[in-house]
């Protein structure tokens, strides 16, 4: 089935924090003719896709806001989940970009013509879209990452993955949360106050620094209501801030070993007992991997019906989680805090471009080339 052919000046192609951006700007610059296409209900992106317990952002939301509408609550410097989309869709509106938004509506293909030099993609409505400029602004959090292990299918429980919340799922039992990154730190306190038990599986622990309050103090929220400007004074000193003092550690930078310490301080103050302490010590350089901000997450680990496993799972069983030293633990829910395929930003359809060059969905990427060989191509990969 397909529609009428539409001609757009650009498509924007995803609704998060990136394509808004690029639709705003794109107002600004006095560009009408473009549309923003999603594949989801809502604007949001991540924001959409998260809903699991206790989410939310470890950046002050002033600095983790719009350039040309930024977050200016005096209140709350972390809101949550909820919040953050909110925020966003108040955006889409104030901007007039929710005329140009078209949600429910996936690409599934892309084919460039070199005659007229124009894209003609290809809906999951059967609706074929000619552009001049095609904007892929898909991010990279919305690709579940879940291990494949064995026995997986005989797991009689619920299991899902943090960005795909079962909120029909009962957690007042037993609860396994496998992994220990970001979205498993904030989710864990959450999980320890309804759950009778947690077992949470660790394959590295994550260095973890302590995360100013979620909302300003009386001074601050005074300053910050009162005060003309100091919105984005604070909103430029907490760049500048990130830029003299975070970065550096990415870089083993002067600021790593003052972290470092900090982190360590951060884990012996709210976990005493000794062989925990250890085995939430990472045993590599702090910046290497992502940096929490956080400051439920240990003492959640200190209650008694928390367990921190660090041996490697061997399988699921019909019950539970089996590791490699033969322990099986029960688990009525299973909840997959592993991460997203980060690394894949490219469109999950078929892309055909430059000489009949063609990009196919067959397990990865899959370059076809013309009759005619030495014709400039690009590869893209693409995700089945």
């Amino acid at each position: 089935m397909t529609g009428p052919m539409i001609k757009h000046e650009v498509v924007i192609v995803g609704a998060g924090f990136g394509g808004l951006t690029m639709a705003a700007e794109l107002k600004q610059a006095g560009v009408q003719n473009f549309l923003i296409l999603e594949s989801g209900p809502d604007v949001g992106g991540v924001w959409r896709e998260n809903i699991y317990p206790g989410c939310s952002c470890d950046v002050p939301a002033h600095l983790y806001s719009f350039a040309f509408d930024p977050y200016r609550d005096a209140h709350v410097r972390y809101p949550d989940q909820q919040a953050i989309l909110t925020y966003m869709r108040e955006v889409t509106d104030r901007n007039g970009l929710r005329p140009h938004l078209r949600c429910d509506t996936a690409v599934i293909a892309a084919d460039y013509s070199d005659t007229d030099r124009t894209w003609t993609l290809t809906t999951t409505t059967g609706e074929l879209i000619r552009t001049d400029a095609v904007v892929w602004a898909l991010g990279q959090l919305h690709r579940p990452a879940i291990p494949q292990l064995r026995g997986a299918q005989t797991f009689s429980g619920r299991a899902f993955h943090s960005a795909r919340w079962d909120h029909t799922a009962d957690l007042s039992g037993q609860i396994a949360v496998v992994g220990t990154g970001s979205s498993a730190a904030q989710m864990i306190p959450e999980l320890a106050r309804i759950a009778a038990g947690v077992t949470v599986y660790q394959r590295s622990p994550s260095w973890v620094l302590p995360k100013p309050a979620a909302s300003f103090g009386p001074i601050s929220r005074w300053a910050l209501t009162h005060v003309p400007g100091l919105h984005g004074l604070y909103r430029e000193g907490i760049y500048r801030a990130a830029d003299m003092v975070l970065a550096p550690i990415m870089r083993a930078g002067w600021s790593a070993r003052p972290a470092e310490l900090l982190a360590r301080a951060h884990l012996r103050r709210q976990v005493r007992d000794r062989k925990l302490c250890a085995e939430l010590t990472p045993d590599y350089r702090i910046g290497e991997k992502r940096i929490l901000l956080d400051n439920g997450y240990f003492p959640a680990l200190t209650e008694p019906h928390v367990e921190l496993v660090t041996d490697r799972i061997e399988r699921l069983t019909p019950d539970g989680i089996r590791t490699v030293d033969g322990t099986e633990r029960r688990a009525d829910v299973i909840v997959w805090a592993t991460g997203f395929h980060a690394r894949e930003f490219s469109p999950e359809c078929r892309l055909r471009a430059v000489a009949g060059w063609t990009c196919t969905t067959s397990g990865g990427v899959r370059v076809v080339p013309p009759p005619s060989t030495g014709s400039r191509y690009e590869a893209f990969r693409i995700s089945t």
